[in-house]
């Protein structure tokens, strides 16, 4: 243990390497003094070779550790983020659990590299056709985060608030100061030079670290979102700046659904998920197209019919869509017959008004309306 640890304070970059692959060949063995280790407060040479050490070896005890002692008091946010990349290759369902808690919790840098981490193994899993464990409530955390962020609201964006504000206060009290006390008029010039400069900063910084956070999350979203997430994923592909991350999560969202998760969306919905056919890509629109068995109305229907007779679609794409009209057609007809019975089971009228045709006759009882014609004439 005492050698492995002069190794890890050794100068020469080549001891280092040869510690810390020492301490990953003895496993679970050395792991208890790895963590401890690992959260020295500092950053030292100490805490970047068991980083290392414990990043190869995936240890259990580095989660048991982080669950039991270290999830709210971390000595440092270095640490956090390095305890993201250890989890991000973990293959421990626990370790979803404390991103999941940090992507809720953390400040907006742990909650974009957290948000990152989750994509990454949803995507692993994906890649292996294997369902995520937690995977329900990592999306209820991911579409709380990206609707937060998409109203611009968030950690980030309320710190750099109350800094604006007091910076602001900053620049009222030197403008009193200027007119009622001892400083000139181009000392006030000079602080609402800075103010404005910190305004030209501020303003792109929120925005920035916002976008970012809701791309890793709609990145995560992709594997985990469902159909319920369209209506959202939708509204986030009206922001240039979250365009590609949403239209990516939509096709994976498009692509998972099946007859069981069929939805009817909004007539608005429907309007931006047909808007987004034109410049989505080919992939988004072979999704689309394959998913619009599941969530097809009369607008869209239409809309997919005026694709077809236009000249915007591929070979492939329209011989796609030609085989699946059937099927979105028997939907909408299925979807308009429902309608009608609803609009007819919730009409004020009595039994007898409904079962009459319509017939400039009204005294007709509606026994009269079940006889055919010739039983009418032989009457």
């Amino acid at each position: 243990m005492e050698e492995i640890r002069q190794g890890f304070l050794s100068d020469s970059e080549e001891k280092r390497k040869q510690a810390i692959q020492q301490a990953v060949d003895m496993g679970e063995a050395i792991a208890p003094q790895l963590v401890e280790w690992f959260f020295k407060r500092g950053w030292r040479a100490e805490s970047r070779c068991a980083y290392t050490a414990l990043k190869e070896m995936q240890s259990a005890h580095f989660i048991e550790s982080l669950m039991s002692r270290y999830l709210d008091d971390m000595p440092s946010e270095r640490h956090i983020r390095r305890a993201i990349e250890i989890l991000e290759g973990s293959e421990d369902p626990r370790a979803i659990e404390i991103l999941t808690y940090w992507l809720q919790q953390g400040s907006a840098s742990v909650s974009n590299r957290s948000a990152r981490a989750l994509a990454q193994i949803a995507k692993r899993h994906q890649q292996r056709n294997q369902a995520m464990p937690g995977s329900e409530q990592v999306r209820d955390t991911l579409v709380q985060n990206v609707s937060t962020h998409l109203q611009g609201r968030g950690k980030y964006r309320y710190t750099l608030d109350v800094i604006n504000w007091w910076v602001g206060f900053g620049m009222f009290v030197v403008f009193l100061v200027t007119v009622f006390g001892p400083l000139r008029w181009y000392h006030c010039l000079i602080a609402y030079g800075i103010y404005m400069i910190w305004k030209a900063i501020y303003s792109p910084l929120a925005k920035n670290t916002r976008t970012s956070i809701s791309n890793n999350s709609l990145q995560a979203l992709r594997q985990v979102g469902s159909e319920q997430d369209i209506s959202l994923l939708l509204r986030c592909a009206q922001d240039k700046r979250l365009k590609r991350s949403a239209v990516s999560a939509l096709t994976g969202v498009l692509e998972s659904l099946t007859e069981e998760k069929s939805i009817i969306l909004s007539e608005s919905d429907s309007k931006l998920l047909m808007a987004l056919s034109y410049d989505g890509g080919k992939r988004f629109r072979a999704a689309l197209f394959r998913a619009m068995p599941f969530l097809a109305d009369k607008w869209s229907a239409d809309a997919l019919n005026y694709l077809l007779e236009g000249k915007t679609l591929s070979a492939t794409e329209r011989k796609l869509l030609e085989n699946l009209m059937p099927a979105i057609r028997e939907r909408v007809n299925r979807i308009e017959n429902k309608r009608i019975l609803l609009r007819a089971a919730s009409s004020e009228a009595d039994i007898d008004t409904l079962m009459r045709a319509p017939n400039p006759n009204p005294d007709l009882p509606p026994e009269q309306l079940l006889r055919s014609a010739d039983g009418q004439q032989e009457d």
